[in-house]
């Protein structure tokens, strides 16, 4: 009897905002309200701030992993997320969304691959 193979999800989210807290602290609760959202469990998280602004994030979850990357000169934050847990694109965007709080985000482009 042979085992049935996990079913990897990829989700790639860009998101355009008008200003956002580029600080450590915010970059943090962001991610770790989208995890508790989408119900993932974090094992490690690795965090590395760039010169002169940018910010990584990145999560070793038991599901497999996340990445959050800043580029505030651009008003950009890159969401990258992987995961064996079924997951829409729709759930992950919501759950990106509704972290954002007061922030306004102008435009989200979400892309999901299937493995």
């Amino acid at each position: 009897m042979g085992q049935s193979i996990p079913i990897i999800s990829h989700f790639s989210a860009r998101v355009t905002i008008d200003s956002y807290s580029n600080n450590r602290k915010y970059i943090e609760s962001l991610a770790d309200n989208i995890i508790i959202k989408l119900d993932l469990t974090i094992v490690k998280k690795v965090y590395y701030p760039f010169k002169p602004v940018g910010k990584t994030l990145v999560y070793i979850l038991s599901e497999s992993h996340f990445a959050i990357h800043t580029w505030p000169e651009y008003k950009l934050i890159h969401f990258d997320l992987v995961s064996c847990k079924l997951l829409t694109k729709e759930k992950v965007k919501q759950a990106i969304t509704t972290s954002l709080n007061s922030d306004i985000a102008y435009k989200i482009d979400i892309e999901e691959n299937k493995i």
